[in-house]
């Protein structure tokens, strides 16, 4: 028997694979990061940041392509700039995947209320808890439950999507689309890396593409644009319809406005999307806990379990404010050492790694830079 031809390397495939990974939590919690600074204010970051993001994930992919060795962003800053950023990028990691699981923790309780809602009043608080609870077995077992589940989501949070931005262009009020709040301009910055961040699928995006430069370039950047064009499209939508009524998740505010079917599908199809994205994350920091520090896996296990759920028992629980904090800083990191990264792989292989002049790379690391140091010297007390 002649043996099995290979897949045949797919643009849009690879493209969707990307769309898939950037589209998640982040996206139901930036309308109302925009509505409180003005929706034009918000506009600027999301079409500014793109351009910034879509440069990062090229240059990610880059990296990804000329090196033979297969890494994540960690095994890369290692093996590229040393153990000392080695170190900033394992912390930096580490604080995002446990960031992430809180943010994951708190949307998953107040989807759950949303879904409720019509049969039985409940705290948002027994949602989060039953996600921690379920967390317990992927920690455990590993998460190839998900395999073939994270497609159907990423198709069924799209539909879920366009139904809302549909239902919400209905109620649309363009003076919602004219306040500008000088005092929260920053707010939405943070809320947009985070929102923007796909550098975890770059690698599955050179695979799908099967390696070729070219395809996997083109794949980067539509993946990436169609993710910015729907979040641009959801926001626009949202934030005409609600205002000020805009909330943290948008799915309660669109529920109270509008009711119906629509908004309790987006509900479901999100708290979905949380579920697959939280046990991901779980399984990914449990691993990071063994393999780069070497703990027993009990302790890898509770560690990676256990710390946003007491960080969420303690009382954080501003999702909103949570995300920004994890884009405007640590989304931020990972960007500058992308761009080190970088410059460090187009010296060691000049003949395979696309040019980019070095001016737009030094700007790129200025607004990443400013960014996190602003947050963390400003933004944590407005």
């Amino acid at each position: 028997m002649s043996p099995a031809k290979p897949r045949r390397p797919h643009v849009m495939r690879a493209a969707i694979t990307m769309f898939g990974t950037i589209v998640g939590a982040g996206i139901f919690g930036l309308p109302h990061a925009v509505a409180a600074s003005g929706y034009l204010i918000g506009l600027f970051w999301m079409l500014a940041l793109a351009g910034a993001v879509v440069t990062v994930h090229l240059l990610f992919g880059e990296v990804v392509l000329a090196t033979q060795e297969d890494h994540r962003l960690l095994g890369y800053v290692r093996m590229y700039l040393g153990r000392y950023a080695g170190a900033v990028e394992n912390v930096a990691s580490i604080l995002g995947l446990v960031g992430g699981c809180l943010a994951y923790l708190i949307l998953a309780g107040l989807f759950t209320q949303q879904l409720l809602a019509p049969v039985l009043a409940v705290s948002p608080v027994w949602g989060s808890l039953a996600l921690a609870l379920f967390g317990v077995f992927p920690a455990l077992f590993g998460t190839d439950f998900l395999d073939g589940v994270d497609a159907w989501m990423c198709w069924g949070l799209l539909v879920a999507f366009l139904l809302l931005i549909f239902k919400a262009l209905t109620g649309f009020v363009p003076a919602n689309l004219t306040g500008v709040h000088l005092s929260q301009g920053f707010l939405p910055y943070g809320v947009v890396l985070f929102s923007y961040g796909g550098l975890a699928a770059v690698s599955d995006v050179r695979d799908l593409a099967g390696g070729d430069p070219k395809r996997t370039r083109r794949a980067i950047v539509i993946g990436t644009l169609m993710a910015v064009a729907l979040t641009i499209l959801f926001v626009t939508a949202v934030v005409g319809a609600l205002g000020s009524g805009t909330t943290a998740e948008s799915v309660s505010g669109l529920n109270a406005r509008f009711g119906g079917l629509v908004p309790l599908l987006a509900a479901a199809a999100g708290f979905l999307a949380v579920v697959t994205s939280y046990v991901i994350n779980v399984d990914y920091l449990k691993n990071q806990f063994r393999k780069d520090y070497r703990w027993p896996k009990w302790l890898s296990v509770a560690l990676a379990l256990g710390t946003p759920l007491v960080l969420f028992l303690l009382g954080i629980r501003n999702f909103g404010r949570l995300i920004g904090l994890l884009g405007s800083v640590l989304v931020g990191v990972e960007g500058v050492l992308v761009v080190l990264l970088y410059r460090v792989v187009r010296k060691k292989y000049p003949d395979k790694v696309l040019k980019i002049p070095a001016w737009p790379l030094w700007i790129l690391m200025a607004v990443y830079a400013t960014g996190a140091v602003y947050e963390l010297t400003v933004g944590l007390y407005r």
